[in-house]
């Protein structure tokens, strides 16, 4: 298992299924994979995956960062309050905004793209405009609504919330 971490051969399992993933640009080359997948945690800030190497193979276990896993919870909890006074039901299209939105501030097309809607007025109405007026997000330029510059981030309510210690 230490090897793995490191250059170290590789067989695939099945040669001819490697070789179409191969082919179509999926890997780009046999034994890397491991490696890069911890080389990309380490430089994104995620906690390093877990090797398990078993009767049956090897996987790597990926984690989320506690902030991450706290949001999630926290957006689990229906009626949660944010701190006193955000209080309500937060529906799932409101949850994907917020979760998107818990790593960086975004431009709307980019929160459309990312849950993978292609219908723009249900986005900004059951999404994006319901996460607002709950008051879980904000512009970043309020006082230009159109501009094309402008992106969503949590309220400072929300994220200070989120970066409070856990209970």
């Amino acid at each position: 298992m230490k090897t793995l971490l490191g250059a170290h051969p590789s067989t695939p399992f099945n040669p001819a299924i490697a070789n179409v993933f191969f082919r179509s640009g999926e890997i780009e080359t046999w034994g890397c994979g491991i490696e890069r997948s911890v080389a990309a945690c380490t430089n994104a800030g995620p906690p390093k995956p877990t090797l398990i190497l078993d009767g049956t193979g090897i996987a790597l276990e990926f984690r989320y960062t506690p902030e991450y896993l706290k949001a999630v919870n926290a957006l689990e909890s229906v009626a949660a309050p944010v701190g006193g006074q955000v209080t309500g039901q937060v529906t799932d299209p409101v949850k994907q905004v917020l979760l998107l939105l818990a790593q960086s501030e975004l431009a709307p097309p980019a929160i459309q793209k990312a849950i993978g809607l292609s219908h723009r007025p249900t986005f900004r109405q059951n999404y994006l405009r319901a996460a607002e007026n709950a008051g879980l997000v904000e512009r970043t330029l309020p006082d230009k609504p159109n501009s094309r510059l402008q992106k969503y981030r949590l309220t400072a309510q929300v994220r200070a919330w989120l970066a409070a210690p856990a209970a």
